[in-house]
């Protein structure tokens, strides 16, 4: 997927904002959509000085790639290539793990960084969902509040198998430590 240069522009407009390094660590190993995947990344880290891109095999997927904030893991995992309607939960989760202020009441905010227990969440999407966002930006920004909460974005459309594995039938779809 080739980003178009004005969205490109933008996007290096937003990210004049970061004040943390941000690392998107790409998982090894073979699929095919992984270098459609690459590339894309590649074109997010051009904008910005403070973001890079690397690839580990710490991942469940070779098409899974998560954030790290000045070196430590935010907990935001994105399986799939993050484009249509999920593009700006992928901006959102750089500019908010890069230092810009969350878009959640602090009362809430309050509430989830007091969460002690693990909290493993994974939402199934698909990229023309207009729901999924919100969700997939919601709980990224628990993610980024508190070690003990994860969230990770999976485009259905790629991961059949867990669709029909989970007979989910509509988007989004969340669980919660499995």
């Amino acid at each position: 997927m080739q980003l178009e240069p004005a969205m490109l522009d933008a996007v290096r407009q937003y990210f004049a904002a970061l004040t943390r390094d941000i690392t998107l660590v790409l998982a090894t190993g073979e699929h095919a959509k992984r270098d459609e995947l690459k590339t894309f990344l590649a074109q997010i880290v051009a904008t910005a000085p403070r973001l890079s891109l690397t690839e580990a095999a710490d991942l469940a997927s070779p098409i899974s790639f998560k954030l790290l904030a000045d070196g430590t893991d935010t907990g935001i995992i994105f399986s799939g290539i993050p484009g249509g309607h999920e593009f700006s939960s992928l901006i959102l989760a750089i500019l908010q793990a890069g230092g810009s202020a969350l878009k959640l009441d602090e009362s809430i905010q309050t509430l989830i960084r007091a969460v002690r227990q693990p909290l493993a969440f994974t939402t199934y999407i698909s990229l023309s969902c207009h729901n999924c966002p919100d969700v997939v930006q919601t709980l990224n920004q628990f993610a980024l509040l508190n070690p003990a909460i994860s969230s990770e974005m999976i485009d259905g459309g790629l991961f059949q198998e867990q669709i029909e594995a989970k007979n989910i039938q509509g988007v989004p779809a969340v669980y919660l430590n499995g």
